[in-house]
C-alpha cells in the first residue's frame, strides 16, 4: 500500500480473491483515489465481479488472463491516459482563482 501512495501508478492489479475479498481493493482505492484498480481472482462468480465493481475496480480479470482482454484493458487506460493528459495541458491554474 505504501507503493501506491508513494509512486501513484495509473494501474494497479489488486488480488481480491483471498479471504479478505474487496477489502484490500477499498484500501488501496481509498489510499490514492487516482489509481485505477484492475480486480483480480480466480473465481468467475458474477457476485464478486459484482463486489469488485461496487468497490471502485474499474474491470475485473479472473485468472488465468485472456491475453484479449488484457490487452483492451491496458489499451483503454492508456487511451484514457493520453486524453486526460491531452485535456490538462489545455488548463491553466490561477492561484487563488
Amino acid at each position: 500500500l505504501n507503493l501506491i501512495k508513494d509512486a501513484a501508478p495509473d494501474l494497479a492489479f489488486v488480488w481480491t480473491g483471498g479471504p479478505q475479498g474487496t477489502s484490500l481493493l477499498e484500501t488501496v482505492r481509498t489510499s490514492n483515489p487516482s489509481v485505477r484498480a484492475v480486480a483480480v481472482s480466480r473465481s468467475f462468480k458474477v457476485s464478486e465481479v459484482l463486489d469488485a465493481l461496487d468497490s471502485g475496480a474499474i474491470d475485473y480479470c479472473a485468472l488465468p488472463f485472456d491475453d484479449t482482454h488484457l490487452k483492451t484493458l491496458l489499451d483503454t487506460c492508456l487511451q484514457d491516459h493520453l486524453l486526460l493528459a491531452i485535456s490538462l495541458e489545455g488548463m491553466s491554474f490561477v492561484p487563488g482563482g
